[in-house]
């Protein structure tokens, strides 16, 4: 008998095909996949390097094709804020949060966005919202430190008489804006893990605040922090502060918390009173104080004014910040 190579071997091709059918899928998935990668990093590439009519001319044919791309939508609103549109910015990164709520890094770009125009308030709540994606996101929780940083400093100024002022200068501070999305795998995490979000996008958490701020429990918290260090309780002392406060200097957390330790203990007696504290409420956990500090002690005695900002964890108000006023 006779053998038909050409019709066997079409015959094996056909069942090979039928067989490694889903092997194929994969691998032109796999290469769809590796093109749409090139073609965002060209264009983050392109936004790098100024090239913003090259990297416009990627980015809005990749979203032509993927218009829900939280990579190629991000990337969209980088450029707009390079080429100073902002409003164009904010409408881009307020459609990928409502999209995909769990990134932060969009947050944390509208909330930069926001203190560059003045509006720290909205970028507070920004920010935080950033925070409730991932409580643990580095630059949203610098960026909110140095937010506070900067209210508290706008209160104190305003807490001056109008002669003390130097002038109407306002603090200005800019925060640090992302290039490109750094999480995207959170996308593809069990849903189960993100936050809840309503119809209108806003996402669900446990109340962490513990009600509305008030300034007698601050101005309560300062006198607690003021009676430990008179009765020269170093443990009362040390957790008036906060987990994330920073010494002055820069310095580490551990040999500040030595230093303070032999400074309490070392005279015989020592007597602190806080007065006439000025307390400016920053939302619901952070406030400012600034108030007329009289130390005595067997060996010296002075009076600063010290300026602290307070952070709020449940019902406890502790010190984030400490400052001499000069």
């Amino acid at each position: 008998m006779r053998y038909n190579y050409s019709t066997n071997t079409v015959r094996y091709r056909r069942t090979a095909l039928r067989r490694g059918g889903w092997l194929t899928a994969l691998m032109l998935a796999s290469i769809t996949v590796h093109a749409a990668d090139q073609r965002l990093a060209a264009a983050s590439s392109y936004l790098a390097g100024g090239k913003y009519d090259r990297a416009q001319s990627e980015i809005s044919s990749f979203l032509g094709e993927h218009p829900d791309s939280p990579r190629g939508l991000f990337l969209k609103g980088r450029l707009q804020e390079q080429r100073g549109d902002q409003k164009g910015a904010l409408q881009t990164y307020s459609e990928l949060t409502g999209k995909f709520p769990q990134l932060p890094e969009p947050y944390n770009n509208m909330a930069a966005i926001y203190v560059s125009q003045g509006n720290l308030v909205e970028a507070e709540r920004t920010l935080k919202r950033a925070l409730q994606t991932h409580p643990s996101y580095a630059a949203a929780q610098s960026n909110l430190s140095a937010l506070y940083m900067l209210m508290a400093s706008n209160a104190y100024r305003e807490a001056l008489e109008p002669d003390q002022r130097g002038g109407e200068s306002v603090e200005k501070v800019t925060l640090t804006r992302l290039d490109d999305l750094l999480s995207s795998s959170v996308i593809e995490e069990d849903e189960s893990a993100a936050p809840a979000v309503t119809s209108a996008g806003a996402v669900v958490t446990a109340d962490q605040g513990g009600g509305v701020a008030r300034a007698e429990d601050v101005i309560r918290a300062v006198q607690q922090w003021a009676q430990a260090w008179s009765q020269k309780d170093v443990k009362g002392y040390l957790a008036s502060y906060a987990e994330s406060f920073q010494p002055p200097d820069g310095g580490r957390r551990a040999a500040w918390e030595q230093e303070r330790s032999e400074r309490l203990q070392r005279p015989r007696s020592i007597n602190v009173s806080v007065n006439v504290p000025q307390v400016h409420l920053l939302g619901n956990a952070h406030a400012s104080v600034v108030f007329m500090q009289a130390y005595k002690s067997d060996r010296v005695s002075d009076t600063v004014r010290k300026h602290l900002l307070m952070e709020r964890s449940g019902d406890q108000w502790r010190i984030l910040f400490e400052d001499v006023i000069q």
